[in-house]
């Protein structure tokens, strides 16, 4: 679905992780040019697109600016990417007006597959976010002025104050507002949009029927029951639509829409409630409220009308929970293979078994796959199925994949890693591939030996489908000589019979709704398909012949899906939908064979602005020849521009620290630069930092330095058992070579980096212990040179139900060197292993077994600085490379309760939902409740090889506690699971300070934790 990006970092917080996500294709040529009013950045293989591109873009600009009343203040940057074979786009103001559209079209079962001008839909809907988030006139106007669209530096107050009172009002408003806006736009401008789109209104309408109608503090992109992130989308529009109609019709001078939108834009970030009153006089709150009473009178009608005639049963065999997608029969017609989503889950294969009981499920773990887009291919005997599955071949790619199910051996392989194949078919003799290929815009249906599949010199081209067409859900008849396929554009659908012999390319369906899912009946005399022709997805029957016509066999209230037949034709497999998603059901054929002549109908409700249709017709009937600029090759370097700057001040009772700093970067990213300079007051030490990312290539290129302080606390140990903070001045230098290697199963990065730092007693510190009797090891000041490589793999998934990561494992290893060779005054090799598995429990859904350990080994020079460290809370000590930790967190325990050569941590945590809330406290307040959730755990570790001589090595530490957080989003954006714990630090021991005497003996503690909503 089309979305927005509003890059925000969670304000005082950093998640220390390294993005590497590319922004465009790194390994094309990329192409650049310009039209009055936007800056065009595309593919080389997208350059015959570009002059419909910029019709687009300039429509949007001379239709929408004068609804929304507001003109960009720069150029808007638009990228165009044919790095995904699914459709998409996202639009962000952050730090300039910017929108990315993807090339590739949409298959059935999204919300936004409509066929026809996709690109132009989707070009009217980001560009109506621009104009929505990018207005600002007050305070934040200003500073965004002064300093640009800011980000904050991660922990710092200061220019998180900044950032906070420079949003954008409009980019923070509620999101279903902002979709809302969008999907109105696509409607009103383009068509035939969401606005009008049967599926949309399949759900809005078995939410009334059924009493599931969300209330609008449940509108948010986290909502996690069905229909999921969808509910800001579609009771947004819904809302918009409402107020369009209601206060908008009566009056054809205004655009009520475009007004709302300045009024939100035009007030203090997240005071948004009353914005709506100027426009319509009454809150964005009872706009929402008044909807929803709109939606459900207007759909119980329809329901009524629909009513008219008995509705087919359709008897759900699935859990709510779990979304049923492209169900397929086995060979001997006992079993059931499907696509299936359970909530916030991996997508997998599975199999439902009729014959046990009422139907036994069974999830093939391993199996994965996309969920409705994940089309299955049974081969004609059913001994096994094709389906394709999108993958990322390079981090910023996601392209579609073959593969083949075995079912006897419950095992799958991929049959071919290119080709980009979607809606695989296999012929009878099960040699032949047919396939619809969207690349470039353009799409192509194919076919192709199995033994060759993703080799384009074995491919022949069977359709090439003309501009604006779609082409979906080839499938061979069982003659073997012809194939059957749908072609459709905005107005109409035709299911199609194409002679594979002759080329002869027959219509046998023309009509003007949408069509989909043709299957055969196992003798070949007939077929069936899905269509919304009465404004319901039913079933349709056919005599396979050019003169037969269509009838119904079925009358749903929600809709039927992805039939397939039983071997021996009897039954029918569906998809059928209800309030609470898809699901599978079965349909007796001999029961269906009667037919249904009159179908009760609804129509879409849409009604334009007469305004706005006039200037939309004027718009789209010229015939005026596009005048494209002169292009070029894309050059990033003269692409930079600066950003954003700001300054930053933090305080404690150990001074004031504080500076400026500055980004810059090019619109793709492939050359980005932060600097950050200023100065410390309590040891006047300046402060400085330089990171330039180079992501044109990959491996991606890091490059850094730094002059900052380190402080390890209670580091230093004397005679008399007194312990002492050790801080320290640090300069470097550094760069990281990183490897992505990312998949749709897991995710690798293999870092190669390289640091020198020189380092220098702070003398305010050093003083307290200089006449102390130390017995740690000696203190290290000097240059140190390491050269490291890490490597870290994930397969792991994360579920907000859960509030972590479930299902798989994290694991890392690093190593490193300082050498003399390298330019350091130290000899010393570190490795340090770290593993996480994360285990669902059988008890009930979301519960979660974390089990971890570490392990770490120095050999070489000993420092007091020491090779690791355990205790602490957090990973409070900085890092001594960029790769290789030197601190390990130990709830209970101060830092550096133990430090030394050899370092072992495990833990063991069960995690569980306690309450869920999943709502708002209103429709409108800037901020969303996920649920209460609580971990038990255990930690406990050692480090050894730093011992005094004379002293036994250190005793195991044990921690037991337990922890309760709650998930929250903050100011729309900022995922966060504030909570408390309680810790029990059983082996904690009396430490007396030098600084404040504190034997910090307390065994029981009680402490406040901030973390991920996704993963603790």
């Amino acid at each position: 679905m089309n979305r927005i990006v509003l890059f925000l970092v969670c304000l005082g917080m950093s998640t220390g992780t390294l993005s590497l996500e590319a922004v465009m294709p790194t390994d094309v040529p990329l192409r650049t040019t310009e039209s009055e009013h936007f800056i065009y950045i595309y593919q080389e293989s997208l350059e015959d697109r570009i002059p419909k591109l910029i019709r687009d873009c300039e429509d949007a600009y001379t239709l929408l600016t004068p609804i929304f009343q507001w003109i960009p203040r720069e150029r808007v940057i638009v990228l165009f990417s044919d790095g995904y074979d699914i459709h998409n786009g996202w639009a962000t103001v952050f730090p300039r007006p910017t929108m990315m559209i993807y090339a590739g079209d949409t298959p059935p079962g999204s919300t936004i597959y409509e066929p026809g001008d996709y690109i132009r839909r989707t070009v009217f809907h980001e560009f109506t976010h621009l104009l929505s988030m990018d207005p600002q006139f007050g305070l934040d106007g200003a500073l965004t002025r002064v300093f640009g669209r800011v980000l904050p530096q991660p922990g710092d107050p200061l220019s998180a104050l900044i950032t906070l009172l420079a949003l954008p009002p409009g980019g923070v408003a509620p999101l279903w507002f902002i979709e809302g806006l969008a999907m109105w736009t696509e409607t009103e401008m383009v068509g035939p949009g969401r606005g009008r789109n049967t599926l949309v209104d399949m759900i809005m309408r078995m939410a009334v029927a059924e009493n599931r109608l969300l209330p609008p503090p449940q509108w948010d992109l986290n909502h996690p029951e069905w229909p999921f992130g969808n509910v800001a989308y579609l009771y947004g529009m819904k809302m918009i639509q409402y107020a369009h109609e209601t206060h908008g019709l009566g009056n054809p001078e205004r655009n009520v829409v475009g007004e709302m939108s300045l009024s939100a834009a035009d007030s203090v970030p997240f005071m948004f409630n009353s914005r709506a009153y100027p426009v319509t006089g009454s809150t964005f709150a009872q706009l929402a409220a008044n909807s929803l009473a709109h939606e459900r009178d207007r759909q119980s009608q329809r329901i009524g009308d629909l009513q008219a005639r008995p509705f087919t049963e359709l008897e759900r065999r699935t859990p709510k929970a779990l979304q049923v997608y492209h169900p397929r029969f086995d060979r001997t017609g006992r079993k059931i293979l499907f696509s299936g989503a359970p909530e916030e889950q991996r997508n997998t294969l599975y199999r439902f078994d009729l014959e046990e009981g009422e139907g036994a499920l069974h999830r093939l773990h391993r199996i994965r796959t996309d969920g409705a887009f994940s089309q299955l291919a049974p081969s004609p005997d059913r001994a096994s199925y094709y389906y394709t599955r999108l993958d990322s071949p390079r981090r910023e790619k996601l392209l579609s994949q073959l593969y083949q199910y075995d079912p006897n051996r419950n095992r799958t392989r991929r049959i071919a890693r290119t080709g980009r194949y979607r809606f695989p078919a296999i012929n009878r003799d099960h040699t032949q591939l047919a396939a619809i290929r969207a690349e470039a815009g353009r799409q192509v249906l194919l076919e192709v030996p199995l033994a060759h599949a993703g080799k384009r010199a074995h491919e022949r081209i069977l359709i090439q489908a003309p501009p604006d067409t779609t082409l979906i859900d080839p499938v061979y008849a069982p003659d073997g000589r012809t194939l059957v396929y749908i072609r459709a554009d905005e107005t109409a659908s035709h299911l199609q019979r194409l002679n594979l012999e002759t080329g002869e390319d027959t219509v046998l369906v023309d009509w003007p709704a949408l069509i989909t899912s043709p299957v055969f009946h196992p003798d070949g005399r007939e077929l069936v398909f899905v269509s919304d022709q009465n404004g319901v997805y039913n079933l349709y029957r056919m005599a396979y012949r050019s003169d037969a016509r269509p009838v119904a066999i079925t009358h749903a209230l929600g809709g039927v899906f992805q039939p397939d037949f039983s071997p021996d034709g009897r039954q029918l497999a569906v998809s059928a939908y209800d309030a609470y998603g898809y699901y599978l059901a079965l349909l007796d054929y001999q029961a269906l064979q009667a037919g249904i002549d009159a179908m009760p109908s609804i129509e879409p409700t849409w009604t334009p602005l007469p305004m706005n249709e006039s200037r939309r017709s004027e718009i789209e009937g010229r015939d005026d020849a596009i005048l494209v600029p002169e292009t070029e090759r894309y050059r990033p370097v003269r692409a930079v521009r600066f950003n954003y700057w700001a300054p930053w001040l933090d305080a404690s009772t150990d001074g004031v620290q504080g500076g400026l700093f500055f980004n810059a970067s090019d619109p793709v990213e492939r050359h980005n630069l932060t600097v950050i300079g200023g100065y410390e007051s309590e040891h006047k030490t300046p402060l400085a930092s330089v990171v330039y990312d180079y992501a044109r290539l990959e491996p991606v290129l890091t490059l850094y330095g730094f002059h900052d302080q380190n402080r390890y606390g209670s580091l230093l140990e004397d005679a008399d058992e007194l312990f002492y903070d050790y801080d320290e001045e640090l300069g470097g230098l550094g760069a990281v070579l990183t490897f992505p290697l990312e998949r749709a199963d897991y995710s690798m990065y293999l870092s190669l980096g390289y640091q020198w730092s020189r380092s220098r007693s702070i003398r305010k510190t050093a003083d307290a212990f200089a006449e102390a009797d130390l017995i740690t090891s000696p203190l290290f000041a000097g240059e140190e040179a390491a050269a490291w490589i890490q490597l870290e793999y994930l397969n792991a998934t994360a579920f907000r139900r859960s509030h972590s990561l479930e299902d798989g494992r994290h694991l890392s290893l690093a190593a490193e060197r300082t050498d003399e060779a390298l330019g350091a005054e130290l000899n010393r090799t570190r490795t340090l292993a770290a593993w996480n598995e994360y285990v669902p429990l059988p008890w009930s859904d979301n519960h979660v077994l974390k089990l971890e350990g570490h392990y770490g080994i120095s050999r070489g020079d000993r420092t007091a600085q020491s090779a690791f460290g355990l205790g602490g809370f957090y990973n409070t000590i900085a890092e001594a490379t960029p790769g290789m930790p030197r601190s390990l967190g130990l709830r209970g325990y101060e830092e550096n309760t133990q430090v030394g050569t050899d370092i072992v941590k495990v833990g063991a945590a069960w995690r569980f939902p306690l309450t869920p809330v999943y709502r708002g406290s209103s429709a409108t307040a800037p901020f969303y409740m996920h649920q209460l959730f609580g971990e038990l755990f255990y930690e406990g570790g050692r480090v050894t090889g730093a011992e005094p001589a004379g002293r036994e090595r250190n005793a195991w530490l044990n921690a037991y506690g337990f922890e309760l957080n709650i998930g929250l989003t903050l100011l729309r954006w900022i995922e966060v699971a504030p909570g408390v714990g309680v810790v029990y630090a059983a082996d904690r021991t009396a430490r007396e300070h030098e600084d404040d005497g504190d034997t910090g003996s307390e065994k029981w503690q009680a402490y406040v934790s901030v973390k991920s909503v996704v993963n603790f």
